[in-house]
């Protein structure tokens, strides 16, 4: 089941609701930047093995994810090389996505094949304040199947 982040639950923020279904295993649908993201714990293999149904994408081709700060994405996915962090001090948040080995574990679906993990700090004040209630990335892949327009 997909929820969308505005309706659900019963906290009285709806990020808060957000997060919840993250932390049940829901797929949950948010705005970003330029189109509508599919969030998924990345952590959990069942949600991300659901995720890539639902969007008709192999499992294993990898996940784009979003954080909340630079922070988030030192602490959750592992060290930043100095490039990336002036890259980051320059671009974040905002349209720059980061390719980096992830030094922590994430469900293997997440990640590509080679280690390498796509993830940015984005521009949308929703997108970044989900990931940091949530205290974790969540993935930030478009709302649409493959080979369909997004969202």
């Amino acid at each position: 089941m997909t929820q969308s982040f505005w309706g659900g639950g019963n906290a009285q923020n709806p990020l808060e609701n957000a997060v919840e279904a993250l932390r049940a295993g829901e797929i949950v649908a948010y705005p970003t930047d330029t189109l509508y993201g599919l969030a998924v714990d990345p952590r959990l293999e069942a949600p991300v093995e659901r995720l890539c149904r639902a969007k008709d994408r192999e499992f294993g081709d990898g996940l784009p994810l979003i954080a909340g700060d630079l922070e988030q994405v030192e602490l959750f996915v592992g060290g930043v090389s100095d490039l990336g962090r002036r890259l980051a001090g320059r671009f974040w948040p905002g349209p720059l996505t980061l390719l980096l080995t992830a030094q922590r574990a994430l469900v293997s679906g997440v990640g590509a094949e080679d280690g390498s993990l796509a993830i940015r700090v984005p521009a949308s004040v929703v997108a970044r304040q989900f990931a940091l209630l949530a205290k974790h990335p969540i993935t930030a892949t478009s709302a649409n199947r493959r080979g369909m327009a997004p969202a």
